[in-house]
């Protein structure tokens, strides 16, 4: 799967693509209509199973694998290494911060993407709920919108989760593993994008 894709939609399909061969951008109503096709409800009973087992297996590297993420993250969109930045600076002026003002921090980001995909593999079944807790996610993520964090943001850590989680061996190792992390990150970025863009219209009405 090539890096560079603008649209996280396309992380399953060709650029510039949809599957039914027609090219354009789509509205973000659209997008968020067209998930349907891509809901975790569509994985095989196979497919799930794939998807528990290989986050089990990758558990003992996975904190490295969540801050190599956001490291690249970092060095494709400068932007966001600012914000981490900025961020962490304050938490070390403010010893007295709290857990909610820490959360802005990389560290921070690691151990919350952790416990996000832990609660996410466990909870498939609940498909409603769980898709509420991720765009309720990017919704909070719209109050620093005014601090350069766009929506593309969403779609390059799409990208680059899914690069990561493809090369790591117990991915690799079966063919539905693979199928099932690409549909799950392309859902879950589109989502978080949703979310986001969202609570962005609402909040510059």
């Amino acid at each position: 799967m090539s890096v560079g894709v603008r649209r996280s939609k396309s992380l399953l399909c060709a650029k510039g693509t949809t599957k039914s061969g027609n090219t354009g951008r789509k509205s973000t109503k659209e997008r968020c209509r067209s998930l349907k096709r891509n809901i975790p409800s569509k994985l095989t009973p196979h497919q799930q199973q794939a998807l528990f087992t290989s986050w089990k297996s990758l558990r003992p590297i996975i904190h490295m694998l969540m801050r190599k993420i956001l490291n690249n993250l970092e060095e494709e969109m400068p932007k966001v290494k600012q914000i981490f930045c900025k961020t962490a600076v304050l938490d070390a002026f403010n010893r007295e911060s709290t857990t909610s003002e820490k959360q802005g921090t990389l560290d921070e980001h690691v151990k919350l993407m952790i416990e996000f995909f832990d609660d996410l593999i466990n909870n498939l079944q609940d498909e409603e709920s769980v898709s509420n807790k991720i765009k309720n996610i990017g919704q909070c993520h719209a109050v620093i919108s005014n601090s350069s964090f766009s929506s593309n943001i969403w779609e390059k850590l799409g990208e680059i989760t899914m690069e990561c989680f493809s090369k790591q061996d117990v991915v690799q190792k079966t063919r539905e593993a693979g199928k099932a992390w690409r549909i799950l990150i392309a859902w879950v970025t589109d989502e978080l994008r949703c979310g986001f863009d969202d609570q962005t219209r609402f909040k510059n009405r």
